[in-house]
């Protein structure tokens, strides 16, 4: 391995508490008792970290009770609100694996995950613990559900005694299981991400040393996505607010940001451009965010330059992660060489953060590459997984211990990081590479298109045939074949759109609110659009 190609930096100054998750929670929570923990922006409610942990003791008293032990897992389904978390917390008290389910999922991939995990207790809300229900019948499960319609009345026979006497339990090693998440399922089945106690302290005291806008965080997803979890342990850890919703609503956004003022707003890249279509409206004020982090995917250069624009006054950046090595690559705040390119490299995602080793390779030959050389981005640190839950994690590392992450990238000569593609979505023509976003790119510079994404449909000689699905900007009226000449104009001959362009309204996400591609995929030959191959 050649060591002049690996950057490697500093670790951060922490070292995880040996008595695990649960008692940094449980001590946390009970420094900060008087501060807010999170407001639900559709009610108004505030909860105290003193009132949060009442509730998480008192559900931890009853799994207790309920036989629940650090061995087994608990899981979680449901949109956010005030008692969503509590399993969560009350799970780690116990020294037990917390798990979330994302209620927007198919009921196929809810049996998908509830057969991987088993778990011994689940929480949820009424309609989904009536499809959970089933679909624990239906695969021979001993899950118990309770129902968050009646959370109180789960919580309510716990004595003062007991709740005065709680005190969580002390694993016996860090690297116990204290997190299972998944993967999005954006390009396959989603496969269970195992996370250990020292993996989520130490992934959350590495986001917590990169930026201090923590005030009051204002995110969009369930804890089924990695970057909500992270931002909910940040919050445990420090004291400061999340500002909560049930779901992205572009008619509500605004007036949640005026309302309740978040320093610090994460937001996938679909949400970022509803709210750079919509506009920031003339009544309100966004002054009191710092920064806007915008993860999940890509944007092109003139989405984020359109969108940091509206923003003149926030930090605003790309940023990437996974649920496998939490955030990865980020402008830093107060870093001078991040600070001075954050403006100047906008479809950068950032520089290399506390503890981690990174390294570009070809994917075929194992050859580490030099600075502005494409090929799939591995990373090293030792706040990662330790494995998938129960499926075979060889190929999660190469032969030095670098994670695998599949997407492709290159560095710059200042060592700024840029996402090409996925290495599962790249395609191939007559053996020619064609990087999908590179068409995408391409789509979204012709002034009618809202969003453009690219898959591949097989051919048998020529193997894929670039495929578009497009949605338009309101009150436009561009036709289909306007918008493939308009491309093939601009694209070489093996990224033309042999397969042809489609405007629709909508495309599948996943419960992440990634773009779909498998699905797509599947629709689109399902479906016979290779009608247009030329």
């Amino acid at each position: 391995m050649n060591e002049k190609k690996i950057i490697t930096i500093p670790e951060v100054d922490y070292t995880p508490d040996a008595r695990g998750l649960g008692f940094v929670y449980y001590e946390n929570m009970i420094k900060n008792s008087k501060k807010i923990a999170q407001i639900d922006a559709v009610t108004g409610a505030k909860d105290s970290f003193e009132s949060l942990l009442r509730r998480s003791i008192r559900t931890a008293v009853k799994m207790r009770a309920m036989n629940v032990t650090s061995h087994d897992i608990v899981a979680t389904c449901s949109l956010n609100h005030l008692n969503s978390c509590v399993p969560s917390i009350a799970t780690a008290f116990l020294g037990a694996t917390a798990v979330s389910l994302d209620p927007n999922m198919s009921p196929a991939d809810l049996q998908h995950l509830m057969g991987l995990i088993k778990p011994k207790l689940l929480f949820a809300a009424k309609d989904t613990a009536q499809i959970l229900g089933k679909i624990i019948d239906k695969l021979s499960l001993d899950t118990q559900i309770v129902a968050f319609d009646a959370f109180f009345s789960f919580i309510i026979d716990v004595s003062k005694v007991e709740e005065n006497n709680f005190r969580p339990t002390k694993i016996d090693d860090l690297g116990k299981d204290a997190m299972i998440q998944f993967s999005s399922g954006s390009t396959g089945l989603s496969k269970g991400i195992r996370l250990s106690h020292r993996s989520v302290l130490g992934q959350t005291a590495v986001t917590i040393a990169q930026d201090n806008c923590y005030d009051r965080i204002l995110t969009f997803s369930s804890l089924y996505w990695g970057s909500a979890v992270i931002y909910y342990n940040v919050s445990l850890l420090t004291g400061c607010t999340r500002i909560i919703v049930p779901k992205f609503d572009i008619n509500t956004i605004w007036i949640i940001i005026d309302t309740y003022k978040p320093t610090l707003v994460f937001t996938p890249p679909y949400y970022a451009m509803c709210m750079y279509k919509s506009g920031i409206p003339s009544n309100v004020n966004v002054d009191s965010i710092k920064t806007i982090v915008v993860g999940g995917g890509p944007l092109s250069k003139n989405q984020i330059t359109g969108f940091k624009k509206m923003f003149s006054k926030q930090r605003v950046f790309l940023s990437y992660g996974s649920s496998e090595t939490g955030f990865s690559l980020y402008f830093k705040h107060g870093n001078r060489k991040d600070d001075t390119f954050i403006d100047q490299k906008p479809t950068s995602c950032g520089s290399g953060i506390f503890g981690f080793s990174y390294k570009v390779v070809d994917p075929e030959t194992e050859k580490v590459l030099e600075p502005n050389e494409i090929g799939e981005l591995r990373l090293k640190s030792k706040y990662m997984l330790t494995g998938y839950f129960k499926m075979d994690s060889t190929g999660i590392w190469d032969s030095d211990g670098f994670v695998k992450t599949g997407d492709i990238v290159y560095y710059d000569n200042d060592h700024f990081f840029y996402i090409v593609n996925r290495l599962k979505e790249l395609l191939k023509y007559q053996a020619i590479t064609i990087f999908p976003s590179v068409i995408e790119d391409v789509l979204l510079t012709h002034p009618s298109v809202k969003m453009a994404t690219v898959i591949g449909i097989p051919d048998e000689i020529d193997g894929d045939h670039p495929m578009a699905l497009v949605i338009l900007n309101d009150r436009c009226d561009a036709t289909e074949s306007e918008l493939i000449k308009f491309a093939n104009d601009r694209l070489g001959n093996s990224e033309k759109l042999r397969a042809g362009l489609k405007i629709v309204q909508s495309v599948p996400v996943t419960s992440t609110g990634k773009i779909n591609k498998l699905k797509i995929k599947e629709l689109m030959i399902k479906n016979g659009t290779n009608l247009y191959l030329q």
